[in-house]
């Protein structure tokens, strides 16, 4: 079991909108992409807007995707986490980018929309 799972009762789980195994557009080297499903920011010009409703997409568990990462073999060279905004499932993006990061070592990109 992965240390951020003690912050909730059961997995984690996130509402994502499309993965990705293998990606060379989304980072540098072949990627892993998960895109979030959910952003209430209404970006002028947003090239992304399927991925708005909090309602659509589908949900998985962290675990769920990082055995799926596992199952890639080694031939990813980093995990890319967009959106929608990923910020807004905020534990969900902090349990995913931190066993993502621990297991992948190598990068992690989490484009924003948020100011911070």
């Amino acid at each position: 079991m992965f240390f951020a799972d003690e912050f909730a009762d059961e997995p984690m789980e996130i509402r994502i909108h499309d993965i990705l195994t293998k990606s060379a557009a989304n980072g540098p080297g072949n990627r892993y992409v998960v895109w979030f499903q959910g952003c209430s920011l209404a970006c002028r010009d947003c090239f992304n807007p399927a991925t708005h409703d909090f309602n659509d997409g589908r949900i998985l568990s962290v675990e769920e995707i990082m055995e799926d990462i596992r199952r890639q073999d080694n031939h990813i060279s980093g995990l890319t986490i967009s959106g929608g905004e990923p910020l807004q499932q905020p534990a969900a993006l902090l349990a995913l980018a931190a066993q993502g990061a621990f297991e992948l070592v190598e990068r992690l990109i989490v484009p924003k929309g948020l100011r911070l």
